[in-house]
């Protein structure tokens, strides 16, 4: 079972809004300048108190940067806050050039340098223990990011301490959260889970709410990433969104993640159901990474029911209408991939491996055009170089010897050129005809692909009715035996027997169909030998090349380890495979 965007919903940026809370003046605002230059220019004003500083910082993160132009701006503003001698003024400094090296400039060593710096101003001023918090929680998760894990652990350590000695429940709040989400990346699910309850008891105790949603859609991460029960998953989800006073912004992703827990449990009126109230909100609500990412998914759950035409409007209307990051752009043309295939739209297929493969070059393509138009410009310079020299030819003595020798000249020059531009032409037919090549090969490989996953996902859901045949079977078993009743016995039997023979036939023969088409050679071997295969002995042969365990095999086919020993030497004995021959590596060789 797939878990698709399974950390998408952690809230980060929702508990950073909470502790980034400010009471400055905004007297400055309108006055805020709009590029570095002029920023450059407000910071040497000598008569700026720390106030005004303050707030010409805070509009850094909403100026429209020039190339390095923060570089040469940080000395005019470390300078100017240290002249007005305020620490917190300059702790804020530091922080504040850590968050914009992280985020705008994505330089992770710089803002790892200025954060650390902020931190030992923080560790001194007993009015800033929420914004050493903070700084603590960003200095751990970046040192992770920077592959120290040594150093992050170190810092996890720091941010447990000044969580458990936070008053305000806010901070405290932020400090087990920012905990939890470490340890889902490390991953230490154990410890993740250890904190997110901890943040539960700790808002309950408090008497608060509001954090108790993040809490729970969090826990409903943990057990999805870790393998848990959906139904587990399920529970938690439904709990946090059913709290009260939940607000409605708060309920996309969660509305989101319960519908592909139902898709994949195979729910799909509950599936539908959640997807629409996500997709209502996220419209009310609009978050281009979360509402871009519903519409996604939604996408594949409708290519799932057999809706290729709808997925197919909602794909398109992505791609032409909302705001897309790469990422986002290599899911949409994977999913589009899966409906032309659906559709049979063989043109449509190959356009979106070009858009897809585009999408991979695109900084190469960029690179490539840049040097034909240097070798371009280089080529025009040589020619008018050309021109200059044969016009003060012509004022020479040897007049018509120079121009005769220019003629001849000329002529190879064009006999080249008509001889490369055929070369170049060749050469581009190649290359055309090699593309087209390789894109049909594509094609059929990804074909093969798509039908060996839809058959691994058949296979999965043979398992999935197996295990719920025998949760009933043991239901009405303990309905039997607590019973005294002869009736209630004898129905009871009746279900069993019902139970025990049913064996998912449909599914099994879409196996046959399906696996038959994904390995032909392999089953016209089975069927034709001389000895016979049995639709069994088939299935069992198409599982174990899928590299299904003894144990899978069991649960799908419905028998004891021992029936399926029993089976596997029964195969064997009809191969006539010597002992010291794989059947696997036999059957594989048969593909």
């Amino acid at each position: 079972m797939r878990y698709r965007a399974k950390l998408k919903s952690f809230r980060t940026l929702l508990f950073l809004g909470i502790l980034i809370l400010s009471s400055r003046n905004n007297a400055l605002s309108q006055a805020f300048p709009n590029n570095y230059s002029k920023a450059n220019k407000t910071f040497q004003d000598n008569s700026l108190g720390a106030e005004d500083l303050g707030l010409l910082l805070d509009s850094l993160g909403t100026l429209n940067p020039d190339e390095d132009s923060l570089s040469w701006l940080i000395p005019t503003i470390v300078e100017r806050v240290i002249g007005v001698r305020d620490s917190v003024l300059l702790a804020n400094t530091y922080s504040k050039f850590s968050v914009l090296f992280g985020n705008m400039y994505r330089d992770l060593n710089k803002s790892l340098e200025y954060n650390e710096k902020s931190l030992v101003l923080f560790q001194n001023i007993p009015s800033m223990s929420r914004k050493l918090l903070q700084a603590t929680s960003l200095q751990m998760l970046m040192l992770y990011d920077n592959q120290q894990e040594k150093e992050a652990l170190g810092y996890a350590l720091k941010l447990k301490d000044l969580s458990e000695q936070q008053e305000e429940i806010v901070a405290k709040l932020y400090g087990y959260r920012q905990l939890c989400s470490f340890y889902i990346k490390i991953p230490d699910f154990e410890r993740a889970e250890e904190y997110c309850r901890i943040g539960i008891r700790t808002n309950k105790k408090e008497g608060r709410i509001n954090f108790l949603p993040v809490f729970y859609e969090t826990l409903a991460i943990i057990k999805s990433v870790n393998g848990n029960n959906l139904d587990s998953v399920i529970y938690y989800r439904k709990k946090g969104i059913n709290l009260p006073n939940v607000q409605e912004y708060e309920l996309p992703v969660s509305y989101r993640n319960l519908a592909m827990d139902f898709r994949d449990l195979g729910l799909l009126d509950s599936a539908q159901l959640y997807f629409n109230k996500s997709i209502q909100l996220s419209k009310k609500y609009p978050w281009p990474a979360v509402t871009n990412s519903t519409f996604i998914e939604y996408a594949r759950f409708l290519l799932m029911v057999n809706q290729p035409e709808k997925a197919a409007s909602i794909i398109d209307s992505l791609l032409q209408n909302a705001p897309l990051n790469s990422g986002e752009l290599g899911s949409l043309y994977k999913v589009k991939l899966g409906i032309s295939y659906e559709l049979n739209d063989y043109r449509a297929f190959n356009l979106t491996l070009i858009k897809r493969d585009s999408l991979l070059m695109d900084k190469y393509d960029r690179e490539k055009a840049a040097s034909r138009e240097e070798m371009v410009a280089k080529y025009e310079l040589v020619e008018k170089e050309a021109k200059n020299i044969r016009l003060e030819q012509k004022n020479e003595s040897y007049k018509s010897f120079i121009a005769l020798f220019i003629i001849i000249l000329l002529a190879l020059l064009i006999v080249l050129l008509l001889l490369r531009d055929r070369a170049k032409k060749r050469e581009e037919f190649l290359e055309l005809k090699a593309d087209k090549e390789v894109k049909q090969l594509k094609f059929v490989q990804d074909k093969f692909e798509f039908q060996r996953e839809q058959l691994r996902d058949n296979i999965n859901e043979l398992m999935m009715q197996q295990n719920r045949n025998l949760e009933l079977m043991e239901m009405v078993e303990e309905i039997r035996s607590s019973s005294e009743n002869k009736i209630v016995e004898n129905k009871a039997i009746i279900i069993q027997r019902k139970l025990k023979s049913y064996s998912s036939e449909d599914t099994l023969m879409k196996l046959r169909r399906q696996g038959k088409n994904v390995y032909p050679k392999l089953y016209d071997f089975l069927e034709d030998h001389p000895s016979g295969s049995n639709k069994v002995e088939i299935t069992y042969c198409l599982m174990i090349v899928m590299k299904y365990s003894q144990e899978e095999v069991a649960r799908a086919l419905q028998r004891s380890d021992k029936a399926i020993k029993s089976l596997r030497y029964r195969i064997r004995k009809k191969l006539k495979l010597p002992e010291n021959e794989s059947l696997i590596d036999f059957l594989n060789s048969k593909i």
